[in-house]
């Protein structure tokens, strides 16, 4: 894939970030809740490092919070509007009584071009001129977010929950993303087609609680310059009066089932020990 190409895909998703909020709600299980007064320790604590995750990660990112939604800037279609709104009632119904949040974000390793086996055919004939060699494959790193939240009590959990599930649910999250990726290339790759389609999520143990939800889809993104699929996938859940969004976005072969659902259990181990 040429590098110009890949280039805009990278530029296209990194402004992607939508202030996505985890669900909340009524559970089975007990409730953990966690001291206000220790709030920004905890949430800290909580947090996905690098080694919880298979592979090569680096934190390249702490702390930094999106509070609100924008993506009518980049695409101002139908879906991204209401995408917008949806967000942006679930954001400020959290607003407050927030007694301390942490943030980060890891970035896997590019993985290396495979390199094209010998030919075994000879060199060519004398006096015609070798054909170029074709260029490697390129990709896109993986990244992951999580961001860890405390608050004073569980009323504004429990208030946020519908308005969260409501915004969740509705294709406008997905094809807003395609809009503005394919906004994106309008210019420069006038030929590119942009597709966003559900898969399921790769944990099903998180959608499958009433405190939790899972949210999973892959951008096919085509042109005349080549072809990527890259993958969102996002988990939400509450232990009492804390709530967690924990996102996945890159390439479907560097993000596979095992390394997200692995991930997700060690968030979950590590909020429950954080105290």
């Amino acid at each position: 894939m040429p590098s110009r190409f890949l280039a805009f895909v990278v530029g296209a998703a990194a402004l992607l970030a939508f202030p996505l909020v985890a669900a909340c709600g009524g559970s089975s299980a007990p409730a953990q809740a966690f001291d206000p007064n220790n709030a920004n320790s905890v949430a800290h604590a909580a947090l996905i490092a690098p080694a919880d995750v298979a592979g090569s990660w680096s934190a390249t990112r702490n702390d930094q919070f999106t509070d609100s939604a924008n993506s009518t800037a980049i695409a101002p279609t139908a879906a991204c509007k209401a995408s917008d709104t949806a967000f942006g009632k679930a954001t400020n119904s959290r607003a407050v009584g927030r007694a301390g949040r942490a943030e980060v974000l890891l970035s896997g390793a590019t993985p290396p071009a495979p390199t094209a086996p010998a030919s075994p055919s000879p060199g060519p004939s004398p006096g015609t001129t070798p054909a170029a060699a074709a260029p490697a494959p390129e990709s896109v790193a993986p990244t992951i977010e999580e961001t860890v939240e405390v608050y004073e009590d569980q009323s504004v959990p429990t208030v946020a929950f519908p308005l969260i599930r409501e915004a969740m649910a509705s294709n406008d999250v997905q094809q807003c993303r395609a809009d503005a990726v394919k906004s994106q290339f309008a210019t420069n790759f006038p030929d590119v087609t942009v597709v966003a389609t559900s898969f399921a999520p790769s944990d099903q143990t998180v959608a499958a609680t009433r405190d939790g939800f899972a949210a999973a889809f892959t951008l096919a993104i085509t042109s005349g310059q080549g072809t990527l699929q890259l993958n969102f996938q996002t988990y939400g859940w509450r232990s009492g009066n804390a709530i967690v969004t924990l996102s996945f976005f890159g390439p479907p072969d560097q993000l596979t089932a095992g390394l997200v659902t692995a991930t997700v259990q060690k968030a979950q181990g590590k909020l429950a020990a954080a105290k």
